[in-house]
């Protein structure tokens, strides 16, 4: 386990692994998720010498019952040579390692894996908490993922886990602490100041028993995605129609139910992979919600397409797919550049809903850090089903018939010149 760059310690390091770093003028591009176009990989000796600007997470557990699962950490006390202090952090830690297609994703299933490595055991639920800046004594800047966790298991092993994982340092052990005795033993023994601060503001804000109620909100998801669930074959429903027993399926499966969706993309532009996920969220919900995002961007590599060229590319797929107009409602969503903020903007422009549909893992952490439903993933071919791939087809002169609605592409033929004097990459 990787040590917090709060504490001066430097195990030495056995192989030569990269760790995600960054520039602090990049800071404001977190919000958008998209990492691998700025975050770059060092060594931890270089990251260390150099004062270099990294990524760290950090998990703080809970078990069902409500106690606090906290891991000790190890600082060198300067003013007493040889003498090491236990200190108290969270309940897992590391900095997070660089890949060249590094991505939330990738973060959040690192932080998980040592987790699990460390308390020989596995979440039943667990969510993004915060990003957060942290600077330690030398100035160097740590951008920190802090996510939570529920565990259902007793963890009765957990301390002999973490004494034998550090079995050269005497008195090291991990505490199980119930939430009524976590004051007392905060006050009684020595811990890290950030993490001391975020236990303490969980415990205020009651999180143990909202992610209660939000693993329940999930289960409940999961087990009426599986009952509802339709198959979609990409290829094969292309250029179908909804067959009558599909039609008169869907149209029994939305009365069923009153609630309402939210899915929200770029849809730079509108593919296959979009209408299936509409198409499963019309067997869970009665009215869609579709949120068109970096609505202000139009005419750049990444945004090519105008919001209303996007609405009408959207309008003229569901009518092919036979979607019912009243069963959908399409919002403008502009970037707002911080997370936070941009999910309070769509909770302002799309009202109130009941669940959220994404395969964006970031995405998806937003929205249940905001305390709201979101559907199992929607699986699909993602490397061709995606914005970046069609766009470079279409840049390519390539087809895209297999890639996009008919309906699409014929919009893209129909407005190709437009789109060639507009942007130099598009061809004819």
């Amino acid at each position: 386990m990787n040590l917090s760059p709060n504490f001066s310690q430097k195990p030495p390091c056995k192989r030569k692994k990269l760790f995600a770093c960054f520039n602090p003028k990049d800071l404001p591009k977190f919000h958008t998720g998209k990492l691998s176009s700025f975050v770059f990989g060092k060594t931890l000796n270089d990251i260390r010498d150099n004062h270099i600007a990294h990524l760290y997470f950090r998990i703080f557990a809970w078990s069902t019952k409500g106690s606090l699962y906290i891991i000790p950490n190890i600082s060198q006390n300067s003013m007493q040579e040889g003498l090491k202090q236990t200190i108290m952090t969270d309940s897992a830690h590391g900095y997070v390692i660089y890949s060249p297609t590094i991505s939330f994703e990738n973060i959040a299933a690192d932080a998980w894996q040592n987790f699990s490595e460390c308390l020989k055991s596995s979440k039943i639920y667990g969510r993004l908490y915060d990003f957060h800046i942290e600077q330690d004594k030398y100035g160097v800047v740590a951008a920190v993922y802090s996510f939570i966790a529920l565990l259902k298991e007793n963890l009765t092993q957990f301390n002999s886990n973490l004494s034998s994982k550090s079995s050269k340092i005497t008195n090291l052990t991990a505490k199980i602490i119930p939430i009524k005795e976590a004051e007392q033993f905060f006050n009684q023994h020595p811990i890290d100041s950030i993490c001391r601060y975020y236990w303490q503001k969980m415990i205020h804000e009651n999180i143990f028993y909202s992610l209660q109620r939000e693993y329940q909100r999930e289960s409940e998801a999961q087990n009426q995605f599986q009952k509802k669930k339709i198959q979609i074959d990409l290829k094969k429903e292309k250029n179908q129609q909804l067959t009558k027993d599909r039609r008169d399926q869907s149209i029994k499966l939305l009365n069923t139910t009153n609630k309402i969706g939210l899915f929200v993309g770029r849809f730079q532009p509108f593919h296959l992979g979009h209408l299936q996920v509409i198409k499963n969220a019309l067997t869970q919900v009665k009215i869609l919600k579709i949120g068109i995002g970096s609505s202000q961007y139009h005419s750049t590599p990444q945004n090519p397409f105008t919001y209303h060229e996007r609405l009408q590319m959207i309008q003229a797929a569901l009518e092919e797919a036979d979607i019912p107009s009243q069963n959908i409602q399409v919002f403008p969503i502009p970037d707002k550049h911080n997370a936070d903020l941009w999910v309070q903007t769509v909770f302002d422009i799309v009202g109130n809903f009941d669940i959220f549909f994404s395969n964006s893992a970031w995405t998806r952490q937003l929205f249940q850090k905001h305390g709201k439903a979101v559907a199992p993933l929607q699986k699909y071919e993602f490397e061709q089903f995606n914005g970046t791939f069609i766009r470079n087809c279409i840049k390519n002169g390539e087809q895209i018939s297999n890639l996009v609605p008919t309906a699409v592409e014929n919009y893209i033929k129909s407005n190709i010149k437009i789109f060639s004097k507009r942007f130099s990459f598009m061809r004819k």
